[in-house]
This record gives C-alpha cells, sequence and structure tokens, in this order.
C-alpha cells in the first residue's frame, strides 16, 4: 500500500453558507477516503489540517466549525506547514 502525502482540498465560501459548505467538505472527504482505499493508499487523519483563510472581520463571525475525517473530528488550526513553509491565518 502507498500513502497519499501533500494532498489538499480547497474551498471558497461565503460566510452566510457555511453550514452548507461543511456538510459538501464532508462528503468530499467520504469521497476521497473511497478512492483511496479503491487504490490502495492509505490516509493519516492525525496530519490533517483545517485552516481557514480569509478576511478577520468576517472569520470571527463563523460559527464552531468542524469537519469529520475517518472518524476523526478535524478542529481549525491557526497554522499548517506545508512543504517546508508554514501558512497561518491572520489574527
Amino acid at each position: 500500500m502507498g500513502y497519499v502525502d501533500d494532498t489538499k482540498v480547497l474551498l471558497a465560501l461565503p460566510t452566510n453558507q457555511t453550514t452548507d459548505v461543511v456538510s459538501m467538505l464532508n462528503d468530499d472527504l467520504r469521497e476521497i477516503i473511497k478512492w483511496c482505499c479503491r487504490n490502495s493508499l492509505l490516509l493519516n487523519p492525525d496530519k490533517t489540517k483545517l485552516l481557514m483563510i480569509g478576511v478577520p472581520q468576517l472569520t470571527k463571525t463563523l460559527p464552531p466549525l468542524s469537519v469529520t475525517f475517518m472518524g476523526k473530528i478535524i478542529e481549525p488550526v491557526t497554522t499548517a506547514k506545508d512543504l517546508g513553509v508554514c501558512t497561518s491565518t491572520i489574527a
């Protein structure tokens, strides 16, 4: 079995559609899991991050968000490392 490495899922959303987008993201993650299983690829939910990027005035108004990935609840983080580069939300 091989590993899926450095995969990203990006979504743009209006702040008034947060609930719908989280539901769609959870659906997309389930499809990714199915595809990886069919293609003998392993995923590591412990290395999965949810990074919300946006204008601070708008991101602060969002309700608490989380997604479920392989039975693990993924909460938003303020920084994430990608190929050695740290990305962070603006506070």
